[in-house]
């Protein structure tokens, strides 16, 4: 569900997409918690995953989620498709409140101002020409996500 309302926030010519991967299993986690996969398509290939999981006190009161993103490929991506992508992932799953928005706003670039700093400045030719990868994680509310479903599930009936 969480894929088919992202994806619904795209124009049809936008070029990213998300899929639920069949895999279900987290990976990276030292314990197994309750979450989804996605793989992160832009153009049509595969560049990158995303992780959506439950915090420990996760509840309707409280949904508390953490969200990991890995891209591939991202110096080859505008900053400003990958900003506006993950922004839409942050609106679902990190909007509580104007301060959790900042923090995850604040992420992003930090997150990828150190990605291009490290090639920037890295001897290594062969690594600038991978082409780049970026991780960045934050935890937030899923509350906007929560209301949109809802409303959505209104509407088909």
């Amino acid at each position: 569900m969480f894929a088919d309302a992202l994806n619904h926030r795209f124009e049809p010519n936008e070029p990213w997409r998300l899929q639920e991967r069949s895999d279900a299993e987290l990976t990276g986690r030292e314990e197994p918690e309750y979450g989804r996969r996605y793989e992160i398509f832009y153009n049509e290939y595969s560049v990158g995953n995303l992780q959506i999981f439950a915090s420990h006190h996760y509840g309707p009161a409280d949904p508390q989620v953490g969200t990991e993103i890995e891209l591939q490929y991202a110096r080859l991506l505008p900053f400003g498709e990958i900003n506006r992508f993950i922004s839409a992932i942050a609106n679902f799953t990190a909007s509580g409140n104007a301060e959790e928005a900042q923090r995850v706003k604040n992420t992003i670039h930090e997150t990828m101002l150190n990605e291009l700093w490290q090639h920037e400045f890295d001897p290594d030719l062969d690594s600038r020409n991978s082409g780049g990868s970026i991780e960045l994680r934050f935890d937030g509310s899923a509350a906007a996500f929560l209301r949109t479903s809802t409303n959505r599930k209104a509407r088909s009936i």
